[in-house]
């Protein structure tokens, strides 16, 4: 699986599901002899080739926002590219096709570009969904090697998807042809006729609300598409109805996680973001040479251990060796020469051309007495023309004065850090990118 999904998103949702038989599905295959072909665990494929379609070609009026909500921004960036990360990290999978409109290609072109995917190809939207997601599938039919065995269609505005997810809708689709994940529906489905008047109520218990992601074996849902009315084509929404009514074939549907909620509002995009960043908010490496460790310092550090999952390292090389953590602390104190070492830990993230695809918080801390602030103020923590270039990087660079007043306790010193720290941290804020806090 890709770490970074689990660990930042959260935990893995209900994708297991035993078959009629007992065992996980596939092995229903395996009994009556047909070759294994299924995904094991640890996501090597064993003979499957997979592809993805993420249609993204809508216009998000529900939002009523300036531009379609895939390319509103989250954290630095379009939602689309957070769903991307995903899928482009899954060794698995190998093309993702992003269908977008005519109009907006040069935006997603030029997001691509930046974020540097390996395996993210564009095409052109249609004037529905089942239209763009055909679009995707023409695509891949299309290639030299020939089309994929599996394809996977999800949400291009559904960021938390979690690896394991697409693993079981693969397997599932193996087995009987096409797959998707349900959740539980909320609200109880009313009919409603052309009066406004109640006409019926469905059952809630019978019935499940499909979600994404989606799995079929590509035979069976291109084909399916290529049979399609032109009334389907035009005003359909969804895709394992498709297979059914076309090709014939019946969906194993899958429990599904919470977390597979699209970004349909307004809100959304803030639950989204607010999710993103306290899964971001959950690590701290602490850069410090131990031999200076004392007092306020050694407090701070044992603060941070009660609020983070913290890490330790002695050098900057670290940072780009963890992958998976975006909060960093350099500790100094006042009688080194503070400005020569935070330039130099800068011009060592620089020398990286990216860091993550989100953003990593480097935090460079100071324990200097107070009759140095005059002396530190504009000074520290780098010359602010870095910061700037280390934010080009994904690094937001913040600067922390820690001091004591007279009769102040290590305790008290120590407290008021922190709520600079945990602010820092868990706000993310790019507008204060290279200035100096004092606490």
């Amino acid at each position: 699986m890709n770490n970074w999904s689990r660990s930042r998103w959260g935990a893995a949702g209900e994708t297991g599901r035993k078959s009629p038989q007992g065992g996980h599905v596939g092995q229903t295959a395996l009994r009556a002899g047909i070759p294994d072909r299924r995904l094991t665990m640890d996501g090597t494929p064993l003979g499957v080739r997979v592809s993805a379609v993420l249609p993204a070609g809508g216009y998000g009026e529900r939002l009523r926002a300036p531009k379609p909500k895939q390319f509103c921004s989250l954290l630095g960036r379009a939602l689309f590219s957070h769903t991307l990360i995903v899928f482009d990290s899954v060794p698995w999978i190998e093309e993702v096709v992003v269908v977008v409109t005519a109009e907006h290609t040069n935006e997603a072109r030029s997001i691509l570009k930046s974020s540097r995917y390996t395996k993210v190809t564009l095409a052109q939207a249609g004037s529905s969904r089942h239209r763009s997601i055909l679009s995707g599938l023409d695509l891949l039919s299309k290639r030299a090697s020939g089309p994929p065995d599996i394809v996977i269609i999800h949400d291009a505005v559904r960021p938390f998807v979690e690896t394991e997810t697409m693993m079981a809708v693969v397997n599932a689709a193996m087995e009987c042809g096409a797959a998707g994940v349900v959740r539980p529906l909320v609200s109880t489905v009313v009919k409603v006729d052309g009066e406004g008047l109640l006409e019926d109520s469905l059952e809630r218990s019978k019935y499940r609300a499909s979600e994404m992601p989606q799995a079929f074996r590509f035979t069976v849902i291109h084909g399916a598409y290529l049979k399609c009315s032109e009334y389907e084509l035009d005003f359909g929404t969804e895709c394992l109805h498709v297979a059914l009514k076309y090709a014939g074939t019946r969906s194993r549907l899958l429990p599904g996680s919470p977390d597979l909620w699209k970004v349909t509002y307004k809100k959304d995009l803030h639950a989204a973001e607010g999710l993103m960043k306290d899964a971001l908010a959950k690590d701290m490496c602490w850069l410090c040479q131990e031999d200076r460790l004392c007092g306020p310092a050694a407090e701070l550090k044992s603060a941070l251990g009660r609020r983070f999952a913290l890490n330790e390292a002695r050098n900057s090389t670290f940072m780009s060796e963890q992958t998976n953590i975006f909060n960093f602390i350099c500790v100094q104190f006042a009688d080194q020469k503070q400005d020569l070492e935070s330039a130099a830990l800068l011009n060592k993230v620089l020398e990286h051309k990216q860091w993550r695809h989100l953003p990593v918080v480097l935090i460079l801390v100071l324990f200097a007495h107070p009759s140095l602030l005059s002396e530190l103020h504009g000074a520290f923590p780098c010359d602010r023309s870095l910061a700037l270039s280390a934010q080009e990087k994904g690094v937001l660079v913040y600067g922390l004065l820690v001091n004591s007043s007279e009769g102040e306790t290590g305790q008290e010193v120590v407290s008021r850090a922190m709520g600079v720290v945990e602010s820092l941290v868990e706000s993310r804020d790019s507008r204060l990118v290279g200035q100096l806090f004092s606490s």
